[in-house]
């Protein structure tokens, strides 16, 4: 009896010991089985895969290839079994069988529809046995490495088997630690040339033992240095001073910019020892940690501002627990989530008001439809005190003042806790934050001035540097549009600690002569093309990239004219610099 042709010729031509595919137009060595895996787009399986193959095709081959990696050819399940110490883990998975006739209505199906809903509910529950009978931390689901590992092995696809024991704890451990190694190297060699961050962190265990870890953060990346365990004889203060020096010596003292600590109890800490010892590096609190705290200081000492956080939490929490209640919300809503889990508890505040802003006319509606009054809920206590919260003038009124309020901390809060250097940008922003309490507490000191005096209270000294006002002063996008100036007391505080602590007496004439033309906004550097640049790039970038503009044609202004012309751009008039810092000499000799 002559064998039956395989239909999947029906997608390539058949060459000697080789096949052309009729969708990518390629040749390659084999027969049907390597027509398949090609066909598949499974990688893996030791040949290329067609990136032109339709998906009513892609899915035929695929059950066709995950059919013979299965060796279930009936409608049988298919157990997957693993076996730790003798602990055996066993789950029946319904079959995907191969389906030989393509006029089946597989058809037309993308590759996702192939799978049966049910066989992904018992691959979770795989996963959730596997995390609960190791005791494996369930935020690990969510970590960036756990992600990546899933994806890999579904890509490789059914005939990927875990490593061994053996293989893991030496050959593959043994390629991580390498590769740690590296990266600290590669981090360590950036130090010489932008400097690093010292963030000492120090915590108690249940046994009420102080310990400091030490990590070492820059531009390339984050390093754990050191960790110390406090000697119960020595104070806290003398403990995390002693341990700075050593880190400090350790990597070089030329090498570290600034510590950063994460509790305003130990700022003090040897501040004076560390500063005398290196008058280079300075010391501040954590930004990010210290605007969660004021928030947390506003919810807790603010009474107006704490009744509206607690109304708007009573109504979200009686949204949510009610499945009828919710659904109909998310109807009038447009299926708008209004809870938006932030890292913080208090900045999750914010944002759930800012949440029920933009659906305020919604919910106005929602709570006079006849389905909201026809609901059993919200005939209870609870229900009649939501609807009434819900139509209250005055509770609008107070969310729309407590965001107007927050969002410039929040704005703060969000520069802080992004990627990358943000000196340049926090003194900026906190400003913000100053001016707009200051308005309030001007149109209403009695209401705001707990506010200001909260805010006050954490931001004096402690946050905000010298030289982040310096920063300021240098981010040549705050500087050329006026948003920040010379002569403001603080900027020129924060240059003259730049001067006194960071520049050397050799290097003093030219700083001086940089900055007169820096501040006079200097056509040699702020040209139209440098001028386009500093609105797009970090001042870092643009910083480096200025002996790269010098470098263009004479008339490169005039290539830009365009560009220029559609910008709205004006040339800036260079005001009398020596009149405001005096002359070179002067300001070589005399610090600003």
């Amino acid at each position: 009896m002559v064998r039956r042709k395989d239909h999947f010729w029906e997608y390539a031509e058949e060459l000697k010991g080789r096949f052309r595919c009729k969708f990518c137009h390629k040749d390659y060595p084999g027969g049907i089985a390597r027509v398949k895996s090609h066909l598949s787009r499974q990688p893996g399986r030791d040949i290329a895969i067609c990136n032109s193959v339709p998906d009513d095709v892609q899915a035929l081959a695929f059950i066709a290839v995950r059919g013979k990696d299965f060796p279930y050819k009936k409608r049988k399940a298919v157990t997957f079994s693993t076996n730790m110490e003798g602990n055996g883990v066993e789950s029946s998975l319904s079959p995907i069988t191969s389906c030989p006739d393509s006029s089946m209505a597989l058809q037309q199906t993308p590759l996702p529809a192939v799978c049966n809903k049910k066989d992904k509910e018992l691959v979770d529950k795989m996963v959730a046995q596997a995390f609960i009978m190791n005791n494996i931390p369930f935020d690990v689901i969510q970590s960036s490495s756990f992600v990546s590992m899933v994806k890999a092995v579904a890509e490789f696809g059914t005939g990927y088997s875990l490593p061994s024991y053996t293989t893991l704890c030496t050959k593959l451990v043994r390629d991580a630690r390498n590769n740690v190694e590296e990266y600290v190297s590669a981090v360590k060699e950036t130090w010489s040339l932008t400097g690093c961050t010292l963030m000492p962190d120090i915590w108690t265990d249940s046994k009420n033992c102080s310990f400091i870890n030490i990590v070492a953060y820059s531009p390339k990346g984050a390093v754990f240095l050191k960790s110390f365990e406090r000697s119960e004889q020595k104070k806290i203060e003398l403990f995390l001073g002693d341990m700075l020096v050593s880190v400090i010596d350790e990597i070089g003292p030329e090498n570290v910019v600034q510590i950063v600590v994460n509790s305003a109890s130990y700022y003090e800490y040897d501040n004076d020892l560390i500063m005398r010892r290196y008058p280079h590096i300075y010391k501040t609190q954590c930004a990010a940690n210290e605007i969660q705290v004021l928030l947390k200081d506003f919810y807790k000492e603010v009474e107006w501002i704490q009744s509206v956080l607690d109304d708007a939490k009573m109504i979200m929490d009686y949204m949510y627990k009610y499945s009828d209640v919710l659904k109909l919300t998310r109807v009038h809503t447009g299926d708008k989530e209004l809870k938006r889990p932030c890292r913080t508890r208090f900045s999750s505040h914010f944002t759930m008001l800012q949440s029920f802003l933009e659906v305020e006319a919604n919910l106005h509606l929602m709570v006079v439809s006849p389905e909201w009054i026809d609901l059993n809920h919200n005939k209870t206590t609870m229900g009649e005190k939501v609807t009434q919260t819900l139509q209250s003038v005055t509770f609008w009124s107070r969310v729309k003042e407590v965001v107007l309020v927050l969002e410039p901390l929040i704005k703060a809060l969000c520069l802080v806790e992004g990627e990358g250097s943000t000196a340049g940008y926090l003194y900026e922003a906190i400003e913000k934050v100053k001016m707009e309490l200051k308005q309030r507490f001007s149109a209403d000191a009695l209401k705001y001035l707990k506010l200001w005096e909260l805010f006050n209270s954490r931001w004096c000294g402690t946050v905000v540097h010298k030289i982040h006002a310096a920063a300021a002063f240098l981010n040549p996008l705050l500087m050329y549009d006026g948003k920040i100036k010379y002569e403001q007391p603080d900027i020129r505080d924060g240059m003259n600690y730049v001067a006194e602590s960071l520049v050397g007496m050799k290097e003093m004439d030219d700083f001086a002569a940089q900055l007169l033309l820096y501040n006079g906004k200097s056509p040699k550097l702020f040209n139209t093309l440098s001028v386009l640049m500093m609105k797009k790039a970090h001042p870092h970038k643009f910083a480096i990239n200025l002996e790269k503009l010098e470098e263009l044609p004479d008339d490169i202004d005039d290539h830009c004219e365009e560009i220029e012309n559609k910008e709205g751009f004006t040339d800036t008039a260079t005001f009398a610099i020596d009149d405001m810092l005096g002359s070179p000499s002067q300001l070589s000799s005399n610090v600003i």
